[in-house]
């Protein structure tokens, strides 16, 4: 807004509707300020009109109030930023850039990746927070500090540790010099910074391994990665996996009475860990965007299907049928007996009697090479 009106000093004269409306046209080009920058010039504007008019006394400074004519747009969906289970793993398992640091950022930054992610996606401001009172027992209790002033609640979540992030909880554990459980902030002065320095370091891997920079991202994807795990692959509902995750719900009032019982979470925390860390199983949702194989379908009578049969190099008769052909049928509609050629072939029912000379082909058909003899069957939609 001071670069739309050229000062530092915008005056609440200046924000008429027109001038409003014109300085939010300015951000269209934008995925999210088009929203944010207005609501909170708004919320600026609105506590200037609380603490500076008194409209008991009829005292009234801030005579002008354009957000009744002005439309705030809304922000654009972001993309999902989840991974595949395969990318996160090998993200785990890269190895670090060379470099003469102690305590590398490429280190830091998988490091903090493997707690958020062990952790149900806990942000990196709550682990900067975490005190060492609040972990004992094997436990982490905290309140989520992007919520605890909007929930009744105060967001409070209990998460249990899993062992295989007990290690770095070791490494980076604080000196008596401080309250707080990890050593983080004898480095970094805000949570802001840490998280800053932590993304550095996960982009460094990510230029270590080669990849694009647009294929890149952050160590808040790595909590999109666990809730699409979980939800599908651990066969979570979307209320256990927000449960888990601390969102906010519309239960506010029936939470009131209940005293929360956490461990519902820690064992969907154990089955993400599970799938992600100790097996090399793919996400459910990318195998079914994987080609089928076509080779193997379910025949229905309601089909029109066509087939085509080959031996040993060479094509047979083709089939055109509407329902799941019999022996019978092959022979009344083909000039070859199917039976004779083939008479080990088990799709096809036969009463008829099979010879010894029969049964010796038939034992010389069973040692031949399966690419010899085949049936490709294709739909016809």
């Amino acid at each position: 807004m001071e670069r739309y009106f050229g000062t530092t000093k915008v005056k609440f004269a200046q924000l008429t509707s027109i001038n409003v409306n014109k300085w939010i046209a300015t951000l269209s080009g934008t995925a999210r300020a088009k929203e944010m920058y207005p609501v909170c010039i708004r919320q600026i504007f609105r506590a200037a009109i609380d603490e500076l008019n008194d409209y008991d006394n009829g005292i009234i400074r801030v005579k002008t109030n354009p957000w009744g004519k002005v439309k705030i747009p809304v922000a654009d969906r972001p993309n999902k930023k989840a991974i595949t289970a395969e990318a996160c793993r090998a993200f785990f398992a890269a190895p670090l850039p060379q470099t003469r640091m102690i305590d590398p950022l490429p280190e830091l930054g998988r490091d903090v990746a493997m707690m958020s992610l062990c952790l149900a996606g806990m942000n990196t401001i709550d682990i900067f927070n975490l005190r060492k009172e609040d972990y004992h027992g094997g436990i982490i209790h905290y309140k989520r500090a992007k919520t605890t002033r909007s929930r009744t609640d105060d967001a409070y979540i209990e998460m249990r540790v899993p062992e295989v992030i007990k290690s770095l909880f070791e490494k980076y554990k604080a000196g008596d010099h401080t309250d707080k459980l990890f050593r983080f902030c004898d480095r970094f002065s805000t949570s802001d910074s840490f998280c800053a320095n932590v993304n550095i370091g996960i982009k460094q891997i990510y230029k270590a391994m080669g990849m694009q920079q647009e294929q890149w991202y952050c160590v808040y994807t790595f909590r999109h990665i666990w809730a699409t795990t979980a939800q599908n692959d651990c066969d979570a509902t979307i209320a256990e996996v927000g449960f888990a995750m601390n969102h906010s719900h519309r239960h506010t009032v029936t939470r009131g009475y209940v005293l929360p019982d956490f461990s519902p979470a820690w064992k969907l925390n154990e089955k993400v860990i599970d799938f992600i860390f100790f097996s090399d199983a793919t996400l459910r949702r990318m195998a079914k965007e994987q080609p089928k194989d076509e080779g193997l379908f379910r025949i229905s009578p309601k089909m029109l299907i066509r087939a085509a049969a080959f031996f040993q190099g060479s094509a047979l008769p083709t089939l055109r049928t509407s329902a799941i052909p019999t022996s019978k049928r092959l022979q009344r509609r083909s000039s070859i007996n199917f039976l004779q050629i083939f008479p080990t072939a088990q799709w096809f029912s036969s009463k008829s009697s099979i010879s010894t000379t029969e049964r010796s082909t038939s034992t010389n058909i069973r040692r031949a090479k399966a690419s010899d003899l085949f049936t490709n069957v294709s739909r016809m939609v």
